[in-house]
């Protein structure tokens, strides 16, 4: 087995497109792995560094260092021509960015692809946008509270962002918009 990370830490998502007071939507025991539960005195919604520090436990648990590829990012996988005797294999084609973005490349027999809901932003054509007074952006651009505090805030969009990065009373005014 082998995993390959693009990014230069476990985590993916959760570690580095966070935002402040960030939570898991899903409860710790839908998120948990069965094999490594949270402690009963944890809370129900953990903290998106809470969940790095427990895939990290995770990793450290079960020796699982070795085979995760930090900092590689996979161009390609293609299938091997099939012995008729032998299972199927894959050929995995991948960047190190830590051997100057050297190709490298492995093969296996089966392949998951957890390419991540939201490693790029999805950023929609808004006519009229441009004619907005003030400051337009995505929600992947959020960090912190303060950047809203006092300010007037129109949120448009319906998913777990929009309905949690930006409660009252940190807004002057909170009017959230949806179309479905």
């Amino acid at each position: 087995m082998l995993t390959s990370q693009s990014e230069d830490n476990v985590g993916g998502t959760f570690h580095y497109r966070a935002y402040e007071n960030a939570e898991l939507v899903s409860s710790k025991q839908l998120t948990t792995f069965s094999d490594h539960r949270f402690s009963l005195d944890t809370p129900d919604h953990i903290s998106l560094p809470q969940y790095v520090d427990y895939l990290h436990s995770y990793v450290d648990k079960f020796a699982l260092e070795p085979l995760i590829k930090l900092g590689c990012r996979v161009t390609s996988i293609e299938p091997i021509a099939k012995i008729s005797d032998q299972p199927w294999k894959h050929r995995v084609k991948y960047v190190d960015k830590h051997q100057g973005d050297k190709e490298r490349m492995f093969d296996c027999s089966h392949v998951a692809i957890c390419t991540g809901l939201h490693v790029e932003p999805n950023v929609p054509t808004i006519p009229g946008i441009e004619n907005v007074h003030g400051e337009v952006f995505h929600s992947s651009q959020y960090k912190r509270r303060s950047q809203l505090t006092g300010k007037d805030v129109l949120i448009m969009g319906c998913g777990e962002t929009a309905m949690g990065k930006y409660p009252p009373p940190y807004t002057a005014q909170l009017l959230t918009f949806m179309q479905t």
